[in-house]
């Protein structure tokens, strides 16, 4: 595991990122080669994409018939009073929003109480505070 500073400047319009000027991500690598992430969001941006992330996940086809929610949850011996992945946001399932029609983005965000523009700038946020690579 390692601490990188979130980039505080959108390389693409020159904008400066003041919301995650001052945080870290944690980066790691997994037994399988891959490379996750774990950022620090802000409390309305997580309400808004853990409603996002609830409905992707009852609405959405499976990969392999395999439940994301299930598939990623911590697996513990010894049982525990507190949910460790109920804090956490999946990227890679609220990245699948960006597939939808733009008429389903459309019900899906008029059914979460937001915009489907809202959406895709809370989105591109996550993206552009964690592009160093």
């Amino acid at each position: 595991m390692w601490r990188v500073g979130t980039v505080q400047m959108d390389r693409a319009t020159g904008v400066t990122n003041d919301t995650y000027a001052t945080c870290h991500m944690t980066m790691m690598g997994t037994l399988d080669g891959g490379i996750s992430s774990i950022v620090p969001v802000a409390e309305k941006l997580y309400r808004r994409l853990t409603m996002l992330q609830n409905y992707l996940y009852t609405s959405s086809p499976h990969t392999a018939g395999l439940n994301p929610k299930e598939f990623r949850t911590a697996k513990s011996k010894v049982k525990s009073l507190s949910n460790p992945v109920r804090c956490v946001l999946d990227g890679d399932l609220l990245w699948r929003y960006h597939n939808l029609t733009k008429v389903a983005k459309h019900e899906l965000a008029r059914k979460i109480g937001s915009t489907r523009e809202q959406l895709a700038d809370d989105l591109m946020e996550l993206h552009r505070s964690t592009c160093v690579m």
